[in-house]
């Protein structure tokens, strides 16, 4: 409630060289449900209602492949597109917690980056707290994000690393 949010990362090792499969969603979504859980008291107890989207999860590859439905397809999809665009952009501002999956997957195009921006601002300024899954930690993520970007998620988050093996890989 007071705005300060986790970037929660994979570290890699020599026996897990990418960092995956470490616990950063599960972590996330771990944290969700527990907000969520106090939400829930704090309304049976009247002391706080909940008004609207209390908490949301989104996927970044989600969030990426709606807006570039935006610009594909004939004119009748991209429109139903941008109305899907704008409703999840729409929830990822207004919801009290977000957390944004595997942030920093894949590059984006600088308007994609301006619309999370836009996002990620808008949160910081309301002082709503975000958490942010990653493959890696923040400091090199000004490859695939901009600057401004980076910039703010450092200003808003604990940055946490997760290590340790591959826990989706079976063992043999």
């Amino acid at each position: 409630d007071e705005g300060v949010g986790l970037y929660l990362y994979g570290v890699p090792s020599a026996e897990n060289p990418k960092g995956t499969g470490t616990g950063k969603t599960t972590t996330g979504v771990a944290l969700v449900v527990q907000y969520l859980r106090e939400r829930v008291k704090l309304e049976a107890k009247r002391e706080r209602a909940i008004d609207g989207l209390p908490a949301y999860f989104v996927k970044m590859s989600k969030f990426q492949n709606v807006y570039n439905s935006m610009f594909r397809g004939s004119h009748g999809k991209t429109e139903e597109a941008a109305d899907v665009f704008s409703a999840l952009k729409t929830k990822m501002v207004k919801t009290d917690l977000l957390l944004i999956d595997d942030i920093g997957l894949r590059g984006m195009t600088e308007a994609l980056q301006n619309e999370l921006y836009e996002i990620i601002d808008d949160r910081e300024m309301n002082g709503k707290s975000t958490i942010f899954t990653s493959n890696m930690p923040l400091e090199p993520m000004g490859e695939i994000l901009s600057e401004q970007v980076v910039s703010r998620i450092d200003g808003m988050t604990h940055q946490i690393p997760l290590g340790g093996k591959d826990h989706r890989k079976k063992a043999l």
